[in-house]
């Protein structure tokens, strides 16, 4: 399942985002499986991730999730 690998992927961005005062909202309910190398994975949702923190204005919002289409949002 995706939900547990992206939540860890988004860890080390929660305390940025804190300090930068961007709240970041995560939903893994409809979470999916992929085949993937987790180290391709984990570069692309870091750099989602950082891009998305580093680029939202103060007082922000980062919402990530996944669907029922098995997509990341």
């Amino acid at each position: 399942m995706m939900g547990p690998f992206v939540e860890k992927a988004l860890s080390p961005y929660v305390p940025i985002a804190k300090t930068k005062g961007v709240r970041l909202h995560m939903d893994f309910s409809a979470g999916f499986c992929a085949d993937i190398s987790v180290n391709a994975m984990e570069k692309a949702l870091s750099n989602i991730i950082s891009n998305a923190v580093k680029y939202t204005k103060s007082s922000g919002r980062v919402n990530v999730y996944l669907n029922n289409r098995n997509n990341l949002y």
